[in-house]
């Protein structure tokens, strides 16, 4: 028996093997600092603040996609898309146009920097570009046969995006089963190519059903699909081993036989990072500092010692390469420095944060 187990050892040492060896050796060794207290400027140089004017249209509120292009400011209120500048000052609404009776919502959208125009997907599967005063340019038919759109991205001259489709199962017609993929379109939403969404190498099995995509970030390697863990009890092991590899794959040669990587965590060039946020007792905040191997493991979120807010449990990235992150606080957590805005959570503060390079 005993002979048996030392066997079973050495096969499972042999298994994990070097990559494994080195995560072991780094917490022997102390050269992993893990906190769990963390305050903003522990990985921020400055944070802007951008008390957000209210529209005519309405209050600003369950506010999402937060994206930045220079001094313009686009975010998904209500499933509209409004449009800011850095001061705050509304500048403008995206419009869907309707046909009838149905209401036409805001499905998601992305920004085109380069052409400085914004793409908008609709409930009606319509994909509309405007320019940034708002002006209507184009509008096209979302063919492809998705179940369900999970992720919208501009990078690198193309459109990407994740999506659930229905397959029927071989030799049996009557049953079918979900296939999540990662699909590289033309300007027209034309597809160039796919390839199903695989998770991560991270070291460790990881069984799943079927799992959310939250956004399409991209790094050296191109991009890849980000879907937070509704635990962080493994993601330290797990970023050390993704940072050992020095990959992040995607549409290229590197991924899990051919197909895209879905990962746990947003990489940056200096920080890797990834947030849940349910409810505010039911979030945490991870971060891996890879210049001084510093891991911050926070059940509430770092603490704003910039505006005093108190915790900052929606952590967000403005931009597919993570370089900006933003939080948005309102009502009493603001009263210190707003206080003018403190009497409504309608009267949101975004802060946008520069991240230590």
């Amino acid at each position: 028996m005993k002979k048996g187990c030392l066997l079973l050892l050495a096969i499972l040492s042999l298994t994990y093997g070097y990559q494994g060896y080195k995560t072991v050796c780094r917490y022997i060794h102390d050269e992993v600092k893990v906190k769990n207290h963390g305050q903003l400027s522990d990985i921020a140089n400055k944070v802007l603040s951008v008390p957000l004017e209210t529209p005519d249209s309405g209050v600003v509120r369950q506010i999402k996609r937060v994206q930045k292009d220079g001094n313009n400011i686009f975010m998904l209120a209500d499933r509209r898309l409004l449009h800011f500048d850095v001061s705050g000052k509304f500048i403008n609404q995206m419009i869907m146009e309707t046909n009838g009776r149905d209401e036409v919502l805001i499905a998601d959208y992305t920004l085109d920097p380069d052409r400085h125009q914004v793409i908008v997907i609709d409930s009606q599967r319509n994909v509309s570009k405007y320019d940034y005063s708002g002006n209507l340019i184009s509008k096209v038919k979302l063919t492809q046969p998705w179940h369900k759109l999970t992720a919208f991205a501009y990078h690198n001259g193309y459109l990407w995006a994740t999506a659930e489709k229905l397959v029927q199962n071989a030799g049996n017609n009557d049953s079918y089963q979900i296939v999540h993929s990662l699909y590289q379109l033309d300007s027209d939403m034309n597809e160039i190519s796919n390839r199903r969404l695989h998770i991560a190498d991270v070291g460790r099995d990881i069984l799943f059903g079927s799992f959310c995509v939250d956004e399409l970030l991209a790094d050296e390697y191109g991009v890849y699909a980000y879907s937070s863990p509704a635990d962080m009890k493994h993601l330290l092991s797990d970023t050390l081993h993704i940072v050992q590899r020095q990959n992040l794959p995607v549409m290229s040669g590197y991924g899990y036989d051919g197909e895209a990587c879905v990962y746990p965590v947003r990489k940056g060039k200096r920080h890797i990072i990834s947030t849940y946020h349910h409810t505010i007792d039911n979030c945490y905040t991870f971060c891996y500092d890879n210049t001084d191997h510093t891991a911050y493991l926070l059940s509430k979120g770092f603490k704003d010692d910039f505006f005093n807010t108190g915790y900052i449990a929606d952590f967000q990235s403005m931009d597919i390469y993570n370089e900006s992150y933003c939080y948005l606080k309102s009502g009493a957590d603001i009263s210190g420095k707003f206080p003018d805005r403190a009497v409504s959570n309608d009267n949101p503060v975004l802060f946008i944060v520069t991240l230590k390079s």
